[in-house]
């Protein structure tokens, strides 16, 4: 699809390497995930996550929370509920941890959770707990999509819209490089599951494109 190239920054499709696809050369490094089939069953095409150790680093700051427009988009197999090192599971979270940050299993909810800051050093998340009305289920692939744009926060999943909560804040720019299946300081709050075909746009995505994104 030649129009999602449009504002991609960083796109991880995982077909047998952690390398950003986007042109950007964001690339990933591995750290003791493994490869496993993505949700059409081809081998080698996602990244298997351990919940105790395993996460993919992206050493290069490409991100920066204070865009007007952003969109992230992934897909997820989570395999448990319990976590195993922390308060839940993370997906992915910035480095400096405090930007951005995407996750679920917090507190024994089944609920995803999105936590965001208007700058990397103040020490309570200025949108904290924000937590989607879907509830996750295990050993299913699952599209989420999560979309800045008019001052407010979307969300998508399996192409359908789940809610929207407005930014009450300004946020400082700065740009992040970014942790996969873990957390960027303390506890590791590692992700128990698969992920596959992870991508950043500097824009909003369009209802034609999350549509198309959760049905491909």
């Amino acid at each position: 699809n030649e129009q999602l190239k449009q504002g991609l920054v960083a796109y991880y499709p995982f077909n047998g390497n952690a390398n950003d696809e986007s042109g950007n050369e964001n690339n990933g490094t591995v750290n003791g995930a493994t490869l496993t089939s993505d949700r059409f069953g081809n081998s080698e095409n996602a990244y298997l996550f351990n919940g105790i150790s395993s996460y993919i680093d992206i050493t290069k700051s490409f991100f920066d929370n204070s865009w007007s427009d952003y969109t992230i988009s992934f897909w997820i197999k989570p395999t448990s509920f319990l976590p195993t090192n922390g308060g839940g599971q993370t997906i992915l979270n910035t480095n400096p941890h405090r930007g951005l940050g995407l996750g679920y299993s917090y507190s024994g909810s089944k609920k995803l959770y999105h936590f965001n800051q208007r700058d990397s050093f103040s020490f309570n998340w200025d949108l904290g707990d924000d937590k989607l009305n879907f509830n996750v289920t295990l050993n299913n692939w699952i599209n989420v999509i999560l979309i800045k744009s008019n001052n407010q926060f979307s969300y998508y999943v399996n192409g359908v819209f789940d809610k929207a909560t407005p930014i009450s804040y300004t946020t400082v720019s700065f740009l992040y490089s970014m942790k996969i299946g873990a957390i960027s300081c303390c506890t590791p709050e590692n992700f128990n599951g698969s992920i596959d075909d992870m991508r950043f746009h500097k824009r909003a995505l369009t209802q034609s494109e999350i549509t198309y994104l959760a049905n491909n």
